[in-house]
């Protein structure tokens, strides 16, 4: 069962706002590193790879010549991030080889730790057990992961 509350906000999560777990990237707008032209004000930033199955979570933040910032999602914003999920086909499976897998209907469900592990009586949850909350994704004036 799915439920949608919009009345509901996240926590505060101290680990999830530390400094630590998000890695800063220089946007650009010189032509260089993934930017297409110079000066035409669409700034860019070059992500490094992530592996199949990773959810890279980000913000944006500018700030000007005279030090004022913003960041976006702004901070008394519901959603504390923007995110991505980077997916590159099925892999396989126990004995299941990925054309097997791919003949049946994909569903990606993204869910914290105290939600898979505190599904409803009657629920089932499938053996691989998706909780890993890798920080290996850009951050800050660029991502996070």
């Amino acid at each position: 069962m799915l439920t949608t509350n919009a009345n509901l906000t996240n926590a505060v999560n101290p680990v999830f706002e530390a400094a630590t777990n998000w890695s800063t990237l220089a946007m650009r707008d010189d032509g260089a590193e993934g930017d297409a032209v110079a000066r035409d004000d669409i700034y860019t930033v070059a992500l490094p790879p992530q592996a199949n199955r990773t959810l890279v979570r980000y913000r944006i933040t500018v700030a000007d010549s005279l030090g004022a910032s913003r960041r976006a999602p702004f901070e008394d914003d519901p959603s504390l991030n923007f995110a991505y999920y980077v997916y590159d086909g099925i892999p396989a499976y126990q004995t299941y080889s990925p054309a097997v897998l791919e003949s049946l209907p994909v569903y990606t469900l993204l869910t914290g730790t105290w939600t898979s592990t505190n599904a409803r009586p009657g629920m089932r949850r499938s053996t691989p057990r998706w909780t890993s909350s890798t920080n290996t994704s850009p951050r800050g004036s660029g991502m996070k992961g």
